[in-house]
């Protein structure tokens, strides 16, 4: 399966986040690690941003849980062309009109999800964001899931 996903996944590996949180970054990343999947990053993202700025502050550094867990994406999945694709502008395509249509303000700052998503043949995105969830369910191009839906599913996802 190719998917995107958007900033939970540098946002639940952070000190201030709950235990909860960090331990579904934990399982979703053992999970991802142990199939054939592929997560799509545009490079010119605020989730791409979010990592190297996350990975790299130093007042993360001292925890060991938050370090373990970048140190892990970023060698794992981000730096594993078999595991993550990463997108340039210029690989991007066009967003069809009525997806465009629902990615108004404040929404519009989700459009790289889209972007990404695009290029994907399952046209899947995992968030945490309930608004953008509500604001594209129906989309008749994407499929927006919602990341606890996700999990149920992934875990029983062979392969």
């Amino acid at each position: 399966m190719e998917f995107v996903v958007n900033e939970w996944l540098p946002e639940f590996s952070i000190p201030t986040a709950t235990n909860e949180e960090r331990k579904l970054v934990t399982e979703f990343l053992n999970l991802f690690l142990s199939k054939k999947d592929v997560l799509f990053v545009k490079r010119e993202s605020e989730f791409f941003k979010k990592i190297y700025r996350y990975s790299s502050d130093r007042k993360f550094g001292y925890d060991p849980k938050t370090k373990e867990l970048f140190n892990k994406f970023i060698k794992l999945v981000l730096l594993d062309s078999s595991k993550c694709k990463i997108l340039e502008n210029q690989d991007l395509v066009e967003i069809p009109q009525k997806t465009k249509e629902k990615l108004v303000p404040p929404f519009d700052s989700d459009f790289y999800l889209f972007e990404s998503a695009c290029l994907t043949n399952e046209k899947v995105i995992v968030t945490t964001d309930k608004r953008l969830f509500d604001q594209t369910e129906n989309d008749e191009f994407f499929k927006i899931i919602l990341l606890e839906n996700f999990m149920e599913k992934y875990k029983n996802k062979q392969g």
